[in-house]
């Protein structure tokens, strides 16, 4: 079991007992974005843990990586999964 948050991850935030379905992580900042409503909505990655992991199976799609750019949020973009959909971060 990996310890490292990666995209499509299901994550409980420790204080609220909140899951979330992550969005992007930035590994370098600490953070990570939230799918969802409101968006773009920021945790720190050391207040989370994992829950599901789902990267494996079903890495950063197209859509997750189209609304992060559109956000100016491009380090939260899984490097590999863009490569794999042929799209650059």
């Amino acid at each position: 079991m990996r310890d490292k948050i990666m995209p499509n991850d299901v994550v409980r935030v420790k204080q609220t007992g909140e899951e979330i379905l992550v969005c992007g992580v930035n590994h370098e900042k600490g953070e990570l974005v939230a799918s969802g409503w409101p968006f773009p909505s920021l945790y720190h990655v050391e207040d989370c843990e994992i829950v599901e992991q789902n990267y494996e199976h079903e890495c950063q799609s197209v859509q997750q990586i189209n609304a992060l750019r559109k956000e100016g949020l491009v380090s939260f973009i899984d490097v590999r999964s863009a490569m794999y959909h042929g799209v650059m971060p």
